[in-house]
């Protein structure tokens, strides 16, 4: 009995010490963060709606329109096994500086 009632004790101490810890800049950067993980799937998706009007405006069919959600899906699951090695010889700094400028160059 002094063993399972020790360990509630110790739970709820866990509880009230978390509670203590717990700031508002913790919080608007888990809220920052958990808004940022959901433009993961926003990447993929808004483009969407825009199929039909990408197809007129190249003369293309909305299948060949959505061949660009296909592309991006297949980078997005390819892309970390080309970056993090890069990052790892380079730093994350240098990578991240020419993945910036090869956007710019790129649009």
């Amino acid at each position: 009995m002094q063993a399972a009632e020790a360990q509630s004790l110790s739970f709820f101490h866990v509880v009230d010490t978390l509670r203590e810890r717990t700031d508002e800049p913790q919080i608007g950067v888990l809220v920052q963060v958990s808004l940022l993980a959901s433009l993961g799937g926003m990447n993929t998706a808004i483009i969407n709606p825009a199929y039909v009007p990408l197809s007129k405006e190249f003369g293309i069919t909305t299948v060949t329109a959505s061949y660009q959600t296909t592309v991006v899906i297949a980078l997005n699951g390819v892309a970390p096994f080309i970056w993090i090695p890069l990052a790892d010889v380079y730093g994350r700094r240098p990578v991240y500086l020419a993945s910036t400028l090869l956007g710019f160059v790129s649009v």
